[in-house]
């Protein structure tokens, strides 16, 4: 049993790292614990009621399903809490990231009458993940925005514009 439970819950912790909390994994997550763990724990409150009534006492077996049951539905709690930890901590990166980088992109365009075409203008090579597609950074001659897609969302996201110096959802 103790098996059982180290690797459920190593299971558990390389599904959260994987998935990272994106919406797939989100309803993975909600429609096993709903479609699967709801039946189940029915079937199990039945099985004791049911036992319980005939010997008197815990069906032999119904421990031991009780015990594994709680012990995947723990795991998939686990899962989405570690992906969930993830994916806000990647979107903290991006937020500090912007933080730190506007102040760069304000002397770059005090300097030049224009905001940098690429990041690597400014000496910046390293960006965090949620920026790294083609629309995480644009910039026109006196604008420019960062852009991230909410992966915990249906195609959502948010935008910091040089304009507002604000983040703004968008659906």
């Amino acid at each position: 049993m103790k098996t059982f439970a180290i690797t459920v819950s190593a299971l558990a912790l390389l599904s959260g790292i994987l998935a990272q909390g994106s919406f797939g994994h989100a309803i993975v997550v909600m429609s096993t614990l709903f479609f699967i763990g709801v039946p189940l724990t029915l079937f199990l409150v039945l099985w004791l009621m049911i036992g319980m009534k005939r010997s008197g006492g815990i069906p032999s077996g119904w421990r031991k399903t009780s015990t594994i049951t709680a012990m995947i539905g723990g795991g998939l709690i686990l899962s989405f809490g570690t992906g969930s930890l993830i994916h806000h901590w990647e979107i903290r990166n991006v937020r500090q990231f912007v933080e730190a980088t506007v102040p760069s992109l304000d002397e770059y365009y005090h300097k030049n009458d224009t905001y940098p075409s690429v990041l690597e203008e400014l000496g910046i090579s390293s960006v965090p993940k949620l920026l790294r597609e083609s629309s995480g950074y644009s910039s026109t001659q006196n604008t420019f925005i960062f852009e991230y897609w909410d992966a915990a969302g249906m195609m959502d996201g948010y935008i910091f514009d040089s304009s507002t110096r604000k983040w703004t959802y968008f659906d």
